[in-house]
């Protein structure tokens, strides 16, 4: 089954982004710089050019508009003398405008016209965006850090977002890592100190430096969860700081080939998880009879910060692992309970690529029969859910189930559905390996 355990999605979209104090990264597509913060979950875009671009006749900065006023000769306001000229009159030549300056000023003098309000609003609304995204970036969370480490960091977000030299970003952000471990004021475990080394530990990971990515967020791991070598009680916020970062740890491990370390961190991410919704139950219950101590709609078994698809990922996770490990005792009831949390399944095209992998599961402890119910289960949900919008995960999803049913049965029915829906979406290894399982039956037959 090794096709379908390398094509078909495996995990859910992680809520578990890595949570930074960092409230601002520089990005730099083609024409914009976008501010993200972190902490409000806004977006500003702003022109592309951090500079102000000076000329005689745009805008100006605050110190070379000083240095005009200081250098500029006095204005005369007399008035205007009213005696007429000697010289002789020229014909007037009407001069063409030459940007949209001299365009609106000359259609002013010759219509008398005022300037169009959609320019006006146009200019205002973007100048307007420019600012706060300027203040955003000013004023942010960086700046709360002290002096030292303030600049250490601006400059290694600068390197690393806007000018594609993360090689001299790392360098910024070692120092301003090792300034905030020797700062009085600062704790080794506080959203800001271990928010550096998530910037870190990404960006080492960016660079392909897997070792180096892991030792950076297992120190971040450790400040959390064990602050002067001892365990804490975690909750809220710190919590799924924690989870998300043993959910990284455990991937950066099972591509180091570790999985030992790897499975300790999976682990330790749904135990967390679980605890957690198991403590709100008894709470839950304890509570019973008090009304309003809830919103309305909310999954009264899950912590307000904790959702689903939190839970549903680190099942999943750590269910992968096993499965690849053909461990699959543990496998199946993570992804059983992975399922469950999607209710109903029609609702996500994603239960169907959990009813592939249990299938897998099924398939791999020999029982076949499950295994084709599971498949087919998939294969009905997915055909129904593209009837009413195409999906890229339903439309993968049935390709490898097509492909797995037909693996599970060998029939080359099945083969023959999977390689003509691959090759309608362009789903080049699923054809590929559809290709060979025909070639391979036909073969069989051959020889009987």
């Amino acid at each position: 089954m090794a096709f379908a355990v390398s094509q078909i999605p495996r995990t859910l979209a992680r809520e578990f982004t890595l949570r930074n104090a960092l409230s601002t990264t520089f990005k730099r597509p083609n024409q914009f710089i976008t501010f993200h913060s972190f902490a409000s979950h806004r977006q500003m875009v702003v022109k592309a050019r951090l500079k102000v671009t000076v000329t005689r006749n745009c805008f100006f900065s605050t110190e070379q508009t000083n240095q005009a006023h200081k250098s500029s000769p006095k204005i005369n306001d007399s008035k205007p003398s009213l005696e007429k000229s000697t010289k002789p009159e020229q014909p007037s030549i009407q001069k063409k405008p030459s940007g949209i300056h001299d365009y609106f000023s000359q259609n002013n003098k010759e219509q008398g016209k005022r300037l169009p309000a959609f320019p006006i609003v146009l200019i205002f609304t973007a100048s307007a965006i420019a600012f706060l995204g300027l203040y955003q970036y000013f004023y942010s969370t960086v700046n709360k850090y002290p002096e030292e480490i303030r600049k250490n960091l601006k400059k290694g977000l600068y390197y690393q977002n806007y000018r594609s030299d993360p090689i001299r970003a790392v360098n910024y952000y070692q120092t301003a890592l090792t300034e905030a471990f020797n700062h009085a004021e600062l704790d080794n475990s506080s959203a800001e100190v271990t928010g550096i080394m998530i910037q870190l530990g990404s960006l080492y990971e960016e660079l392909g430096r897997i070792r180096d990515a892991a030792d950076v967020f297992t120190m971040a791991y450790d400040a959390i969860v064990t602050p002067n070598r001892i365990s804490i009680k975690l909750d809220g916020e710190k919590k799924l700081r924690s989870i998300g970062l043993a959910q990284k740890l455990g991937d950066l491990h099972q591509s180091l080939k570790q999985d030992e370390q790897a499975e300790k961190y999976f682990v330790w991410s749904v135990e967390q998880l679980l605890q957690s919704q198991h403590e709100l139950d008894q709470s839950n219950h304890d509570h019973s009879n008090r009304d309003g101590l809830f919103s309305k709609g909310r999954d009264l078994t899950l912590p307000p910060w904790m959702t689903s698809t939190d839970l549903g990922a680190s099942l999943e996770a750590l269910a992968t692992f096993y499965s690849s490990r053909h461990k699959y005792a543990y496998a199946l009831p993570l992804y059983l309970r992975a399922l469950s949390l999607i209710n109903p399944p029609e609702s996500s095209c994603h239960s169907a690529v959990l009813m592939n992998n249990i299938s897998e599961v099924f398939t791999g402890m020999g029982n076949l029969e499950e295994a084709q119910g599971w498949a087919e289960r998939g294969l009905k949900l997915v055909e129904n859910f593209k009837q009413k919008r195409k999906n890229t995960e339903c439309e993968e999803a049935c390709g490898v189930l097509l492909f797995n049913l037909g693996m599970i049965s060998e029939a080359s029915e099945y083969y023959e559905k999977a390689r003509n829906f691959a090759k309608k979406i362009d789903f080049t290894d699923c054809v590929n390996e559809a290709d060979l399982a025909l070639q391979r039956i036909n073969n069989l037959t051959n020889k009987n």
